[in-house]
């Protein structure tokens, strides 16, 4: 027994000093900055002899060279990436100094990444910067874009402070980054391997003298690639090893990116994109899972319709991975839709209905069902009840067009039925309601035969884009000055959401959740299935199984503080927000509003100036855009959302014993073809009365419509800095 407890404490005693070893070594990676990283480029020429255009001199920072190599390889079992970033800066103001006195960069040390920084100070001296253990871990959304990489690598984003950094110092960094796929997708009859996408953007926030580019591709792999809005075409290069394929190209003298306000930085600036596959069987046949070029020695660079139909058809035969034939027939949400159809009901009432059931299964998420398993459940419940459809393919508005969609990833999908789009579902959706991924984009249309068996055409197709007649917010907003605090403000605001504007509306998920599946216990299910839907609700909120009451009242609680936080930007002294309730979701009635309402205490409109009081009437509308002067000039074109009618409808009692003066300020008429400001204010019955329009009449502009814009922004702006008086 001796024996055996000595050699257990032995054996934990040589555990504990392997995890110390094991934990030392992680510490002494972490701690590996060696200057010989740099030894790679070290004959690179263009790290070390550059010259600085004379446009580029008066930027806070220049970006001397940037250097990003991609170098796969693949197995039947795993897909390997090394990515080598090496980036060159100098710092020429103060206003850089917040961009680079920290760096992020997306690394694991435990699986071998590496990283490199040294600071070549103005008095020629080097300091290396070797704490890359004290980096910390960082939200993706709040690394700056200077540092962002734009593929689907999920990895994680560290950073690091940069000691001592001065303006007129040159940083130098460079990062050994790998990424290896254990499980790559993989489609079920050719063994195609897909890395995933990579963008790879030329302009940054600073200029860029000189920036390359290098995708070095192992035996087998095939490469689908494309140089977008003005970006340098790859080439293939000699390699060493002729069992590999490398493409290069170089870029100079870069300009900072200049508009960043309503730009999608995918639709507008210069980019290669570019996503390897692993396909070892030769040749490839099958494109039915991803866009792949016919040999290795060629780059696919376009989507044409014969990849179309091959990716349909395969979505019609084999819908969704998860959701074959047999397991859609046994879900439960279609057998409730089966029971809720009677003898005689329209096609249109079958949709209506298939719409409504599958929603209810997507209340608890603000974004659309996922548009492939859309896909297939359309199609099984199509197809039961004898309806034709069409197939619609599409890019995603916000990251590409026709003539750039390169990936399945670029692709979207939804139905046309009689002549009419039918979008995924979401929370507030209606059949036949706009998407904004959607409209107006160009696609492709799959014929389908009667039966919804086969594919007889592919045709080209515009998705009809949405009127700002359609997207309407009408606000209903009444004032009331306290009687005992003329300083105080009591705010009650009733919003009224349609079309896109209602789709998009996100405030309050959770009282949205609750109220559309109270909507849907009515409306769509049996007692025993709202018993069944209140126990799975419940499960998902283990908070509310516990205490419902107490819970609601915190995400009440919580929902109020975080409309107070965002009302700030529009009330600078926001005292506090009373109440707040969603009065209806707009789900089932036909052209029904989603409706809000707020209940406010302000105390920055209006002040006392002598006897008299200045009410700031133009800011109770909420902050709008200013656009600065140096935003006047636009070089891209302008991203909306989606066109947009805001109607406002301002009432303010009058205190009594006091007249108004200054209603002539809130009058405006600016009316051209990108946008609309209108306001007219009168005095009536006790109360002061203002009626405004702000329409943005189209979801792009050109560079040059730009200005129409400007107008209409500009005196929705002026507005708020209009006052009237109450005069004793």
């Amino acid at each position: 027994m001796r024996t055996l407890l000595t050699a257990c404490c032995l054996l934990i005693a040589l555990q504990s000093v392997a995890q110390t070893r094991a934990e030392q070594r992680r510490l002494d990676s972490k701690n590996e900055a060696s200057l010989e990283l740099f030894d790679n480029d070290k004959d690179d020429a263009d790290f070390y002899n550059y010259s600085i255009p004379e446009n580029f001199l008066n930027a806070p920072a220049v970006i001397l060279c940037q250097k990003n190599t991609y170098t796969h390889d693949a197995t039947p079992y795993t897909l390997k990436l090394i990515k080598e970033f090496h980036t060159k800066i100098l710092v020429n103001e103060k206003t850089a100094l917040e961009d680079f006195a920290t760096i992020y960069f997306d690394i694991d040390m435990k699986q071998g990444d590496k990283i490199a920084i040294k600071l070549l100070k103005k008095n020629g001296t080097i300091n290396e910067i070797t704490a890359v253990k004290d980096a910390l871990k960082v939200d993706k959304g709040k690394v700056p874009s200077v540092y962002r990489t734009y593929g689907n690598e999920n990895q994680d984003y560290y950073k690091l402070a940069i000691p001592n950094l001065e303006v007129g110092d040159t940083l130098e960094y460079i990062f050994f980054i790998h990424v290896n796929v254990s499980t790559p997708t993989r489609d079920g009859g050719v063994n195609t391997f897909a890395f995933y996408p990579t963008y790879r953007y030329l302009n940054s926030t600073y200029p860029v003298v000189k920036q390359k580019l290098l995708i070095d591709l192992g035996p087998k792999l095939y490469l689908s690639a494309k140089s977008m809005h003005g970006a340098p075409e790859l080439k293939k290069i000699n390699s060493d090893d002729r069992k590999r394929v490398v493409y290069y190209t170089e870029d100079v003298n870069r300009a900072a990116v200049e508009d960043q306000r309503w730009l999608y930085t995918a639709r507008e600036m210069p980019c290669i994109k570019f996503q390897p596959f692993y396909a070892p069987r030769k040749p490839v046949t099958d494109r039915s899972i991803f866009f792949i070029s016919d040999d290795a020695e060629t780059i696919k660079s376009s989507i044409s319709k014969d990849d179309i139909k091959a990716k349909v058809t395969n979505k019609l035969q084999k819908p969704f991975v998860k959701s074959s034939p047999a397991v859609i027939a046994k879900a439960a949400i279609l057998k409730k839709l089966d029971a809720s159809i009677s003898k005689g009901d329209s096609k249109e009432k079958i949709l209506e209905s298939y719409h409504n059931y599958l929603r209810s299964e997507f209340r608890e998420y603000a974004t659309p069902a996922y548009d492939e398993y859309f896909l297939a459940m359309s199609m099984y419940v199509l197809n039961k009840y004898d309806i034709p459809f069409d197939i619609v393919v599409v890019p995603n508005r916000i990251t590409a067009d026709k003539e750039t969609a390169l990936f399945t990833d670029d692709l979207m999908y939804c139905l046309r039925v009689n002549e009419k789009f039918i979008f995924p579902t979401q929370r507030n959706s209606q059949l036949y309601a706009s998407d904004i991924s959607y409209v107006g984009q160009d696609g492709w249309i799959a014929k389908v035969d009667d039966k919804g068996k086969r594919i007889l055409a592919v045709d080209d197709i515009t998705i009809p884009n949405s009127l700002s007649s359609e997207n309407q917010i009408i606000d209903k907003l009444y004032i009331e000055i306290q009687e005992d605090n003329f300083e105080k403000i009591n705010l009650i605001d009733t919003c009224y959401y349609s079309g896109l504007a209602k789709r998009t509306y996100t405030r309050y998920n959770s009282r949205q959740d609750e109220l559309g599946t109270e909507e849907d216990d009515t409306i769509l299910f049996d007692e025993d299935e709202k018993k069944e839907r209140a126990r799975r609700n419940t499960a998902r909120r283990e908070e509310q199984q516990r205490k419902e009451t107490e819970a609601e009242k915190q995400t009440y609680d919580k929902v109020k503080k975080e409309l107070a936080e965002s009302l700030k930007e529009d009330y600078s002294n926001l005292i506090e927000v009373d109440t707040f309730a969603i009065l209806n979701t707009g789900s089932f009635a036909p052209n029904t509003a989603l409706v809000e309402k707020i209940d406010l205490e302000i105390g920055d409109l209006i002040k006392k100036v002598g006897p008299n009081y200045i009410v700031e009437l133009g800011k109770a509308i909420g902050s709008q855009v200013e656009v600065k002067k140096d935003e006047q000039n636009r070089k891209n074109g302008v991203w909306i959302n989606y066109p947009s009618e805001y109607n406002k409808i301002i009432r303010m009692k009058i205190p009594a014993g006091y007249t108004v003066d200054g209603l002539q300020n809130f009058n405006f008429n600016i009316d051209n073809a990108a946008g609309k400001f209108t306001s007219t204010a009168i005095q009536k019955n006790g109360y002061v009365e203002v009626d405004f329009q702000k329409v943005y009449k189209k979801n792009y502009l050109t560079a040059a419509e730009w200005p129409n814009l400007v107008s209409m922004l500009d005196a929705a702006y002026d507005f708020t800095q209009k006052q009237l008086v109450l005069k004793k």
